[in-house]
This record gives structure tokens, sequence and C-alpha cells, in this order.
């Protein structure tokens, strides 16, 4: 529906640039808090010269290696904050977004995957108390996914031929929201 209004020039300009506006400052401010803890961290469809003009304005799609989109998407929930990992089209899904695989990123990459959508009621403070939670629940989820894939459960998963994206999901992740909940 958005692209459609987009195309149609049903939405004014005036709000699609404010959208743009704050999506940018969310974008640029999330990957200055989140790319010391993880150095990998992208913004997904934005070249190195972080050319913006081709999204859609309220649109925010992160990779954040290292950390499994499940984690971060719960602590998330917990503190008021809502996103997605999975394409618009495809949101509540398992898998990784299909729109990713036929951009060419890896399996392992789309798993650390973050989408946050702003619209034309999103304010400035909202905004802002997205960059205010965001670094902290990617560093808390960082650290527990570090510490547990450091332990000799997964050594033995990987021993036994399990791929990374097995690690990650089946012992991993089943092992990091324990420490999580609490």
């Amino acid at each position: 529906l958005l692209v459609s209004i987009a195309e149609h020039g049903l939405m004014p300009s005036n709000v699609a640039a404010r959208t743009a506006v704050r999506r940018d400052r969310l974008a640029d401010g999330l990957l200055a808090a989140v790319t010391p803890v993880l150095p990998g961290a992208r913004e997904t469809v934005v070249g190195p010269d972080r050319d913006r003009s081709h999204l859609l304005p309220g649109h925010l799609h992160l990779c954040l290696p290292g950390v499994a989109s499940d984690e971060v998407l719960f602590l998330l929930d917990r503190v008021g904050v809502e996103a997605s990992a999975a394409s618009s089209c495809a949101s509540g899904a398992t898998e990784p977004s299909h729109v990713l695989a036929a951009l060419g990123i890896p399996t392992e990459v789309a798993r650390c995957s973050l989408r946050l959508t702003l619209g034309w009621s999103t304010t400035d403070a909202e905004v802002e108390r997205a960059l205010e939670v965001i670094p902290p629940v990617v560093r808390v989820a960082e650290s527990v996914t570090t510490s547990v894939r450091n332990l000799d459960f997964v050594d033995a998963a990987r021993a036994s031929g399990a791929g990374p994206v097995t690690i990650m999901r089946v012992h991993v992740l089943g092992n990091v929201l324990g420490p999580i909940f609490v």
C-alpha cells in the first residue's frame, strides 16, 4: 500500500521528506552506536556512499552480524520498541527474508537482520527513544550470544558437522534466551 501511495503521488512530499529525515537520523544514530560493538553492522540496501534516495522514506533495514534477530526482537519488545526481522511482506516468518536472499545477502547475515518502519505518525520522540534503547539491547544480545558461542557444546556441534545456521539457530539461540529472560 505504501508503495502504491508513493507511486501515485498520494503521499504529500513534505510528509515523505519529514519521514526520510527521521529515518536517516535513526539509521545514522544506530550505526554510530552499534558499530563499535558489531563492526560488521550495516544498512542492508544502502551502498558504501550511504545514498538513501532510492529507498521508501520510512524503511530502515540493518544487518547486525553475530546477533540473532530473535534475541534483539525479544528484548526490543520488552522495552516497547516494535521491529521485525523479516521483510514486510512476510512479517512473522521464522525464516530469513526472501528479499534479502534475492539481494544476495548470505543466510547467516540475513538471520541477523532488523527492520524498522517509520510512518507519517512517527514522532521525533519515538526516534529518540529507539536511539536510546536499541544500542544497549544489541550490546546485551551480542554479549550473551558471544558467551554462549564459546561454550563446549557449540564446539561439539561444530565438530559433529553442524553448519553456522544450525549452530546459531538450534544451539546458540536456544541457550541464549535463558540468560536474557533473567
